[in-house]
């Protein structure tokens, strides 16, 4: 077995923190360790690169051309609607209900046009996440692995390349605007990302990064059994900490950090209790579905405190 070393500080020594988490895509089993000197955790054995794809079917919902769930539904209709509404009454109220729904980067794209700024969207799926911000003037850019996800992305106006951002082979500081939503977790090697996303983005450049937060009570609550650990697709699990980390250690400045609140975690987190946990386990995880549920109507509370936020949201500078 290949050793693992620590893609953020270079550690070699590890705990286990859980083991045997079932994939339900393959039905192979995964553990997560995190690293003694770091705290990172990372997901073992980690696919290869090659060997990942297997992972993804197409059926994976960022690949389908198709909305899950209702809220982002309702945000795409808006998104489409909004971009010559009659009124700027009309258009600032979209425009704060599109932030509220959305939120992880639309808030710091929406507030101009974009004068034909490039963007661009790593892991863009089907492309329908950024394609609407053409209409806004932007020049928008996608990278994404998996081919029908591609052909689907080009049709949606998205310039896309079938590969990974390294393979992409940009030109030096050629994006004004670089954005991971929930794409983060599934690199293979963050550093190696971080530093093409600093020599691809221009001078005070801006890159979003939006991942599933270790730290919350969500993860607590549902310990291995979490929705958003997606073993093996997300081989790294995040903590604020570690996050700004990798940003400090690639030359970027965190200038805003964002916490959200995606409902669907805690009943995919129930369903998987249901399907591999014990029945103990589903009744602890249905009473702190409450207390979550209970938190989540104190909007003060769970956009402001990183314990309450299932995703942990920062928009950092190149420095």
């Amino acid at each position: 077995m290949e050793k693992t070393i620590c893609n953020l500080c270079g550690g070699e020594t590890f705990i286990n923190v859980y083991k045997d988490i079932i994939d339900e895509v393959s039905n192979e089993s995964f553990d997560i360790i995190e690293c003694t000197q770091c705290h990172l955790l990372i997901t073992t054995p980690t696919p290869s690169e090659k060997a990942i794809k297997n992972y993804y079917p197409n059926t994976y919902y960022h690949y389908t051309g198709k909305e899950k769930y209702l809220s982002t539904k309702i945000a795409h209709f808006i998104k489409e609607y909004q971009v010559s509404p009659p009124r700027k009454l009309l258009k600032r109220i979209l425009s704060w209900i599109l932030t509220k729904l959305l939120g992880r980067y639309v808030a710091i794209i929406i507030k101009g046009q974009g004068d034909n700024r490039r963007i661009l969207d790593v892991g863009c799926g089907d492309g329908r996440r950024v394609s609407w911000l053409i209409q806004y003037g932007y020049d928008v850019y996608g990278n994404e692995i998996n081919l029908d996800a591609c052909r689907i992305a080009e049709a949606n106006g998205i310039k896309v390349f079938n590969g990974t951002l390294e393979e992409a082979n940009y030109p030096a500081e050629f994006f004004d605007i670089i954005v991971f939503s929930q794409v983060f977790e599934h690199l293979h090697d963050p550093q190696r990302t971080l530093q093409e996303c600093y020599k691809i983005l221009k001078r005070n450049g801006i890159l979003i990064i939006d991942v599933p937060n270790i730290e919350s009570l969500n993860h607590r609550i549902y310990s291995k059994y979490w929705f958003p650990l997606e073993v093996p697709r997300h081989l790294y699990h995040f903590s604020k900490e570690t996050l700004e980390k990798y940003l400090e250690r690639n030359n970027f400045k965190a200038i805003h950090w964002r916490y959200r609140y995606p409902k669907f975690y805690c009943s995919a987190s129930i369903k998987r209790i249901y399907k591999f946990g014990s029945f103990f386990l589903l009744i602890k995880s249905l009473f702190g579905s409450l207390i979550i549920l209970l938190f989540y109507f104190y909007p003060f509370i769970r956009s402001r405190d990183i314990l309450f936020s299932p995703t942990i949201g920062v928009y950092a500078e190149k420095k």
